[in-house]
């Protein structure tokens, strides 16, 4: 069907499965019931499910254009609704899903980025077929990870979070957002993030779980009070390695702490040898050996420099590196290189294996490529 403005299906209960292909500038389905569950094909529209019940198999799915109707009468009136970019308006938007029950729904090709989904249950059998879409992270220090539209609002209405955040396309229209509404604050956008991350790694989805863990953590982290031990242990972990899925991060962690450590030993970590210092110079007509004094200078703390680094980088990767790390084939300690390679190895391995990007899969497949074959007695 072609509705010209608004299809409403507000409090309507549906006792068979229906199938619904619609070309609308709005459908609203709050307070509507489908225990047998819904197909929802839609075209340019804005959808609102509000305490809706979804109960059964339910699909909300964007679609080509439908062939046995003319949309030309109104495809220049649902064109001109935001939001942009223009190859985009013919994709439904998902407004809000506030308290409703997505037990049994299953989403496709729809704008989530406008999306609120505060109170919904059963969020985590929510499935999202594809790469969801929802707006990317704003500001300066973030890195584009997916976001939703709660945590746009909320980092909008805080001061020192408001540049870059909830942009247009992230705010619903008026007739969608009643001035009675709520926003959730971290601690309930926390579990939102949460419930998202859940249902992705139940559909063996591990990479596309990764924005939604660390939303989840930056929450918890939002949420913690100022001066609390647990803020600070997640800003630590924050920073050294974004939440163990930012693995330039560790690693520059890993050469700061090399190098001010490097640092520490080339000033005050090397014993100064001792002076002055007797060498032998000769031996005596009766077997005697013949010492002469000698003054030794301490080296400058830049001339340190080189060896204080190798040092430093073997303290700092002593518990990356195996039993078989920097063995030579003769059984002796290999060469500096052939110990620095074992600590890549091995820093690659944990790297891969504590960042949540990487499936169980691929980690088993690292692990194979690197661990070495058994030695023979």
């Amino acid at each position: 069907m072609l509705v010209r403005k608004q299809l409403t299906l507000e409090q309507a209960v549906f006792k068979q499965r229906v199938q619904i292909e619609a070309g609308a500038a709005a459908v609203c389905c709050r307070r509507t019931q489908f225990p047998a569950g819904v197909d929802l094909r839609l075209r340019f529209a804005s959808v609102v499910l509000d305490d809706a019940d979804l109960a059964g198999p339910s699909i909300l799915a964007g679609v080509p254009p439908f062939p046995n109707l003319d949309e030309a009468r109104f495809a220049q009136d649902w064109a001109s609704l935001p939001p942009p970019p223009q190859e985009q308006r013919a994709q439904p938007r998902l407004l809000s899903a506030c308290r409703a029950n997505l037990t049994g729904l299953t989403i496709s090709d729809v704008d989530l980025r406008a999306c609120r989904l505060f109170g919904a249950h059963n969020l985590d059998r929510l499935r999202i077929e594809g790469q969801p879409l929802l707006a990317r992270a704003g500001g300066r220090h973030h890195t584009g990870r997916l976001t939703l539209a709660e945590e746009h609002h909320w980092r909008h209405q805080a001061p020192r979070h408001r540049r870059g955040w909830f942009p247009p396309v992230c705010q619903p229209p008026a007739w969608a957002d009643p001035e009675t509404s709520s926003w959730p604050g971290p601690a309930q956008l926390a579990g939102l993030y949460r419930e998202l991350r859940k249902g992705r790694e139940d559909s063996k989805d591990e990479p596309g779980a990764a924005d939604f863990y660390y939303g989840e953590m930056e929450m918890r982290r939002h949420a913690a009070p100022w001066w609390s031990a647990e803020r600070m242990l997640l800003t630590l972990y924050w920073l050294v390695s974004g939440y163990a899925l930012r693995a330039w991060r560790a690693f520059a962690t890993l050469l700061v702490v090399v190098v001010a450590a490097a640092g520490v030993f080339a000033t005050v970590g090397f014993k100064p040898p001792a002076s002055p210092r007797f060498v032998p110079v000769g031996v005596t007509s009766n077997g005697a050996l013949v010492y002469q004094e000698q003054q030794v200078h301490r080296l400058s703390v830049w001339r340190q420099v080189p060896v204080a680094l190798g040092y430093s980088g073997e303290v700092a990767t002593s518990l990356l590196r195996g039993a078989w790390a920097g063995v030579g084939p003769c059984g002796g300690r290999g060469p500096a290189w052939g110990r620095a390679g074992g600590v890549g190895r091995r820093g690659a391995v944990v790297f891969m294996a504590n960042g949540r990007t990487a499936s169980s899969r691929s980690r088993a497949w690292w692990h194979n490529a690197v661990t070495p074959p058994p030695r023979a007695a």
